[in-house]
């Protein structure tokens, strides 16, 4: 259990069983990094090969990440609490693909937070009409963070109705079936409908138990009729929460006989130790168990936080992240893991999902957890026990609690409906944005908006308590975006402070053939234009394409790119498949014409294709 020296990447869970492709994908998170947000397409796509190797996207062809998320978007649903969205670089077209299937999204109680961090999955097979699913439960956001967390997969298999199958499932499909209720705008309902049919599926699910489990719960919170619980009382609990209430702590140690926790300094220095004298054991992650690099904070200290102040969109955590819950009762225990810190809002108001494991107490328990049986390292090596700093608790400055303000403030504006009018301007576009109501805001506070594409110089300056309307033109085509910046910005005793958060407006207008023409725009030369033939070939498992895609990624365009271009069969890697994949060629098809509209996009095919492709299209059109 929590084995140190195992690492399961978001990048492998993802990824669809042999033989099968993405047909719907549901996630959840409290923080949100766009460029994290394309892991997903990328690993739902089979030319992902060098990613898997190096974890990075900035290391993949953009060619490929391009066409991964383009054939992908579309069936991705990531709802991620409002205003919690990092703000994304400006040089990333890419990203605009992703507009669609990103909702910020509230907590039913304004005063809380949505929490859950889940990826719910389907996938169907190329071969026949079986369907699979996977559920993952994460405690990490997703974002680039470099934190120890928790990851459970769990594969399951649609069955026939049963009424106890039915009942365990109820409370995952329930939630998946909520989501589009607590998006801050209205869902198209193709989406909402493919959510809708997701979540009823999943009643019909069996799940494959993890190794030495024999039984399973999904546990959402913070909705109509799922509320968080305190396990009844154990024998011996084991809690592991980066974040910390006093109150929560006492009822949890009130119903164990015996207690250890596992959290970071900075959390318990703000417990008073009475209440931490009711553990037997508190732990906290040794400063050894990361660099300086991998842990920036370790030799600091750092201002009081919570799951909404501690988790803050472009500040990348590290330490313990995991919030672990483990109690036993005589040889049974069970294994809680997922969202919910040991908080008052994590149990009474957040929107959190947990999952909880129920085994044999030697295989799953408290010693299991921190030992791990029989492994060289356990998580047991990485901890320390915890000693009260010398120094006083730290309190929030006037500063952090101008911060604190503007950060609540923020999230008030990204609750706010926004819709972007895309309108013709000469030879570009123009933006126009507004708000369904007025921005909730005092006098004190100054607030810029702009989009995304631009830079914040650009941005307008919003008056307190008036709809929001921005009007931006002689925009590109790459400048056109749904995601929009807002800079708060108040003054402290020490000075400006300064909050910024994106939102997602809902876009109208827009040229229907945008992500074509965006795709285009990324295809400068031949080389450009055979790589992504090679990574669309690729994606129907043809290894050979894709190894040809991999060398020429690498290969110069000079003199040696254009040599290297001669030698890869793509005569006989379309023929391949013509015979096995028809339905690839499709794709294909499309560019080849797109391409063909213009003189230059023309002068842009391998040579040689417009003398092949004639041949393989007339022989796919005789095919059923």
């Amino acid at each position: 259990m929590l084995e140190p020296d195992r690492r399961l990447l978001l990048l492998d869970a993802l990824r669809p069983p042999p033989g099968m492709s993405l047909e719907s994908a549901v996630g959840t998170t409290f923080s949100l990094d766009l460029e994290a947000l394309l892991l997903a397409p990328i690993a739902f796509a089979l030319f992902d090969a060098r990613l898997a190797e190096t974890g990075d996207p900035e290391r993949t062809d953009p060619l490929a990440v391009m066409e991964a998320v383009r054939r992908h978007a579309s069936r991705i649903d990531m709802f991620c609490q409002a205003g919690q969205i990092k703000m994304p670089p400006r040089d990333k077209p890419v990203l605009s693909l992703l507009e669609d299937s990103v909702h910020p999204s509230s907590a039913p109680s304004v005063r809380h937070i949505f929490h859950p961090k889940v990826w719910c999955l389907r996938f169907k097979s190329s071969d026949s009409d079986d369907s699979a699913f996977r559920l993952l439960v994460l405690s990490r956001n997703l974002t680039f963070d470099r934190s120890w967390d928790t990851i459970v997969s769990v594969d399951g298999s649609p069955t026939g109705p049963h009424p106890d199958l039915e009942a365990m499932n109820r409370p995952l499909a329930d939630f998946v079936r909520s989501l589009p209720e607590l998006a801050n705008r209205p869902l198209p309902q193709d989406r909402i409908e493919r959510i809708r049919r997701l979540a009823d599926d999943l009643r019909n699910v069996t799940w494959e138990l993890p190794d030495g489990f024999d039984d399973l719960a999904f546990l959402p919170a913070g909705l109509d009729e799922y509320e968080a619980e305190i396990p009844e009382s154990s024998s011996r609990v084991l809690v592991i929460s980066p974040f910390l209430t006093s109150s929560q702590l006492s009822r949890i140690a009130g119903a164990a006989r015996k207690a250890s926790l596992v959290s970071r300094p900075e959390s318990l220095d703000l417990i008073h130790m009475d209440i931490l004298d009711q553990f037997e054991e508190v732990f906290v992650l040794a400063d050894t168990s990361f660099d300086s690099e991998d842990n920036p904070h370790q030799a600091q200290q750092t201002p009081p936080t919570t799951e909404e102040t501690g988790e803050r969109p472009g500040v990348n955590l590290a330490g313990i992240h995991a919030k672990v819950w483990v109690s036993e009762n005589g040889h049974k225990a069970e294994l809680r893991t997922g969202s919910t810190n040991a908080t008052n809002a994590g149990w009474n108001g957040n929107v959190e999902f947990d999952i909880a494991l129920t085994g044999r107490k030697k295989h799953c328990g408290v010693e299991a957890t921190l030992h791990g049986g029989q492994k060289e390292t356990s998580l047991f090596d990485l901890l320390v026990r915890y000693h009260r700093s010398e120094r006083p608790a730290l309190q929030r400055s006037e500063a952090e609690e101008a911060a604190y303000r503007l950060e609540q403030l923020g999230r008030e504006i990204a609750r706010l409906a926004l819709l972007v009018r895309v309108e013709e301007d000469g030879d570009g576009y123009r933006m126009i944005l507004s708000s369904d109501r007025p921005l909730p805001i005092s006098s004190d506070v100054s607030v810029t908006c702009w989009p995304v594409s631009r830079p914040f110089e650009t941005g307008t300056k919003l008056r307190p308590n008036e709809s929001v309307h921005v009007s931006i033109g002689g925009l590109s085509l790459q400048g056109l975006t749904s995601f929009f910046a807002f800079q708060l910005e108040t003054t402290s005793e020490t000075g400006p402070v300064i909050t910024r958060i994106v939102n997602n407006a809902r876009m109208t207008g827009q040229p229907e053939d945008r992500a074509e023409r965006l795709l285009l725009e990324q295809l400068k030369t031949r080389g450009d234009v055979l790589r992504y033939l090679l990574f669309l070939l690729a994606d129907i498992g043809d290894d050979s394409a894709y190894e040809f895609a991999s060398l020429f990624s690498s290969a110069s365009e000079g003199t040696s790119g254009r040599a290297f271009q001669t030698q890869i069969p793509l005569f006989e890697t379309m023929v391949r498949a013509l015979s096995r994949h028809p339905e690839a060629l499709t794709p294909i098809h499309s560019l080849i014409i797109d391409l063909q509209r213009t003189e230059k996009g023309s002068a842009l095919l391998p040579d040689g294709l417009d003398q092949i492709w004639p041949v393989i299209w007339e022989a796919r059109s005789r095919l059923p």
